[in-house]
Order: structure tokens, then sequence, then C-alpha cells
């Protein structure tokens, strides 16, 4: 499970690397036809997925 460790280093890209904020946020929005895991691991990946984007919102405001 790969892109788990992908979806939870796009934190640090998104607290340091503002200017992609936009594409990782239409990325991760993008993972049900991104990647071909089963359901329940896609689910998994969504709630990693939600941190980022609360992640992004909150650098999204300063």
């Amino acid at each position: 499970m790969l892109l788990c460790f992908v979806v939870i280093n796009l934190k640090k890209i998104i607290k340091y690397k503002s200017e992609y904020i936009e594409n990782v946020v239409q990325l991760l929005l993008e993972v049900d036809n991104r990647c071909n895991y089963l359901e329940k691991q896609k689910e998994l990946l969504k709630s990693d997925i939600i941190e980022v984007l609360g992640e992004a919102y909150e650098h999204s405001l300063i």
C-alpha cells in the first residue's frame, strides 16, 4: 500500500510548497479513478486524504 505513504507525504508538500495546493487537491479528488485498490483499501486511503485536504484548507487560509 505504497500510495498511502504518498498521500501522507502530501501534507509536507502542501506545508512547504503552497503553490502546489491546487494540483494536490485535484489529484486527491480523483483518487477513485486513479487507483485500482479494492473498495475497503480505497476507503482507508480516503481517510488519509481527508487529513491532507484539512491541511490544504488550513494553508490556503494563510
